[in-house]
């Protein structure tokens, strides 16, 4: 299951960004961070658990080196950009809520004025594009209740609608 879940993750991370952005940011779980360059060179793909070894994650950066990660030593992946300093501040400050949420969802902080906002089912389907101001209500009552992936400018989040 746990497989699963980080391949549905993985996919809907490559669809979201990977033209767009090329550093690849893997967190362990002992709060360490790699930062991998895949640009327009490099790739990554999945490795399925057998009876001899556990699944993993292979990442070929933009040189040709690989490198294999156990799901299991995995927290979160990422794609990252080369941004602002003003940029990354202000999007560490943004929240969503509420989470979970009924009929709708709202941003808050980072004064950022307009925010591009792309909300995702977990099978990769777009569902709402457009652009939200901070506070303003964005409507997911229409959504089947279960978890949600929003991506706000290049910040992404889950939330669950109830």
């Amino acid at each position: 299951m746990k497989k699963l879940i980080y391949s549905v993750l993985l996919c809907l991370m490559l669809s979201i960004g990977l033209n767009a952005q090329n550093v690849l940011v893997v967190q362990r779980t002992d709060q360490t961070e790699q930062n991998f360059d895949i640009g327009e060179n490099g790739y990554i793909f999945l490795n399925e658990a057998n009876d001899e070894t556990p699944g993993y994650v292979s990442i070929v950066d933009n040189g040709n080196t690989v490198t294999n990660i156990y799901f299991e030593d995995i927290q979160k992946m990422y794609f990252s950009s080369v941004l602002s300093i003003s940029t990354v501040e202000n999007m560490s400050n943004v929240i969503l809520y509420p989470n979970p949420a009924n009929d709708y969802i709202k941003t808050a902080g980072g004064g950022l004025g307009k925010r591009n906002v792309m909300i995702y089912s977990l099978d990769g389907k777009l569902l709402v594009q457009g652009q939200y101001s901070e506070d303003e209500k964005i409507d997911i009552s229409y959504f089947e209740k279960g978890m949600y992936i929003i991506k706000i400018n290049d910040r992404t989040f889950k939330f669950s609608k109830l």
